[in-house]
């Protein structure tokens, strides 16, 4: 049995603080029409049958993912992380289907296998029935990457079967870290090509062609220097042709750091996201409790706002618009961006900007579709939980949560592509933006 450190005052208490920051934070509930009180009390009456910490932490996951957004999670503590291990596989979805992406180091099984079952049971079965309660699970082919988080907590202390399509296999969860080996540990496109590295920066690399187009990755949001490194070296781009952003994999941060890379390719003043925040005011809550809330007339402000604080549906909104001076020049040559499922957050700031702004093509996957400005929680045993404060969406009020910010092209790569090696989404924006050229 795992270690018990939490006792049951501290799981209500947990539990208890984790379902007031949803109720009166989380601009979710109303949309996916949730009774957060009923599942509050669900919850509560399970507590004397809950054996371990290993099982308050799924409960609480599960609760959390309720509202479904990838920026409102749980995360278990130091403690139970070490206890349950490390799964000595990864897997990847791509067509709806379950490969192995990456093992532990001298494994005998097959990467790049396609998962049949789990514990007898069909793969997707498996998943919908032990993994996707207890995350964010609204695309599953992007949600796969949660399974390796959760599998050693779900299957504490067990062996586990997996069938693949090459063989069958009995896995239990390694102490330690794990040496991993990918599938795709081929030379990367830009290896391949020759491209050369320029500038010295933690948050960008640039790479040219031969054909004099230009090659900016951005590796994250999280560096506040992003911008000061970009505009040190932006003369480096004067010579190129046209560009390529390339954001894949690009897991956010900051949107201020990704907004001066937006700036140098718009003139002038660029639409930000909107942003709209859920807003808690006692009193007019008191003052709705000697009211009918049914009989207020939603055509005059004051009762509308009344109704709507009463009904926790009320919000204040932030349509912004942004214009970096200190930026050297405006570059105006053709842009391309790459994207797919995993640019997320901060990085979606950007590619909205860019799309709404008219000023570049978008190339890949539909981006993650999750956004952030996330309220941490401390939970007992050190645990930590995220809500997700902000419902962003284009300045228009498109909507791209939980869809992703859709690519004006379209292309995803293949099991196939992975193991060759080949780069289809980068080929693709190239090819485009030569087009353009």
């Amino acid at each position: 049995m795992s270690i018990n450190r939490i006792d049951k005052i501290q799981m209500i208490y947990g539990l208890s603080q984790l379902w007031h920051e949803l109720k009166i934070t989380s601009p979710f509930i109303s949309r996916e029409k949730i009774n957060l009180d009923e599942e509050y009390f669900n919850i509560l009456n399970k507590i004397d049958k809950i054996n371990n910490d290993i099982e308050y932490y799924l409960e609480l996951m599960r609760f959390v993912s309720l509202v479904n957004d990838d920026h409102t999670a749980v995360y278990f503590p130091e403690y139970l992380l070490k206890e349950m291990g490390n799964f000595p596989i990864a897997l990847t979805s791509y067509t709806n289907k379950i490969y192995i992406f990456a093992r532990e180091k001298g494994s005998n099984i097959k990467l790049g296998s396609e998962v049949i079952e789990i514990n007898h049971l069909p793969i997707n079965e498996y998943l919908d029935k032990f993994i996707f309660p207890y995350c964010w699970h609204y695309n599953k082919e992007k949600a796969i990457y949660y399974f390796n988080y959760l599998i050693t907590a779900v299957e504490y202390g067990k062996e586990i079967k997996i069938k693949t399509i090459d063989g069958e296999y009995e896995l239990s969860a390694k102490q330690g870290n794990i040496e991993w080996e990918y599938l795709n540990n081929n030379l990367s496109f830009c290896e391949k090509l020759k491209m050369v590295y320029k500038p010295e920066s933690k948050s960008f690399s640039l790479y040219e062609t031969s054909d004099n187009i230009g090659i900016i990755f951005i590796k994250t949001c999280m560096n506040n220097s992003l911008g000061n490194d970009f505009y040190s070296n932006m003369a480096l781009l004067k010579k190129y042709r046209g560009f390529i952003i390339d954001v894949r994999g690009n897991s956010g941060g900051n949107s201020q750091n990704i907004e001066y890379i937006t700036q140098a390719f718009i003139n002038g003043p660029f639409k930000q996201p909107n942003t709209k925040y859920k807003v808690h005011i006692g009193a007019y809550k008191a003052v709705g409790n000697f009211c009918d809330l049914t009989k207020l007339n939603l055509s005059n402000p004051d009762e509308k706002k009344l109704y709507e604080v009463c009904n926790d549906i009320y919000f204040e909104e932030d349509k912004g618009e942004k214009n970096i001076k200190e930026c050297p020049f405006i570059i105006d040559k053709p842009l391309v961006i790459l994207q797919d499922r995993y640019s997320t957050s901060a990085t979606e700031s950007l590619l909205i900007e860019i799309d709404y702004a008219k000023r570049g093509l978008l190339v890949g996957e539909n981006s993650h579709g999750s956004t952030g400005t996330p309220l941490m929680i401390k939970l007992p045993g050190g645990g930590m939980a995220r809500i997700c404060t902000a419902w962003v969406s284009y300045p228009d009020g498109k909507e791209f949560l939980n869809v992703g910010v859709q690519p004006h092209i379209y292309i995803s790569p293949t099991i196939e592509d992975l193991k060759n090696g080949e780069d289809i989404i980068m080929k693709k924006g190239l090819e485009e933006l030569r087009k353009l050229l």
